[in-house]
């Protein structure tokens, strides 16, 4: 379980835990709750992983908001209202 501090650096990736590596300078994490861990870029973009392996991407500008989830769908909420989805097709023989 995770704590609940808010602007917490730690020394490992989001997207690769327990690596070892140093997340680069410019990024600032936060842990929110158990259940997620955001970075916020020096550019002011922000991605969001949740535990469920939901991955949230917002533009600096909070105008484009990308969403990718664990099956591979992609819904993406543009800055003129429009929202795109892209489904993940598995064929079966």
């Amino acid at each position: 379980m995770r704590s609940s501090t808010s602007n917490l650096s730690r020394n490992s990736s989001v997207f690769a835990p327990g690596s070892g590596t140093d997340i680069p300078a410019g990024i600032i994490e936060t842990i929110q709750g158990d259940n997620c861990v955001t970075h916020r870029y020096a550019s002011g973009k922000l991605v969001t992983k949740y535990d469920s392996g939901t991955i949230k991407e917002k533009s600096a500008d909070s105008k484009t908001e990308i969403t990718r989830y664990i099956n591979g769908d992609v819904q993406q909420h543009l800055p003129d209202g429009k929202v795109g989805q892209k489904f993940m097709v598995l064929e079966t023989l």
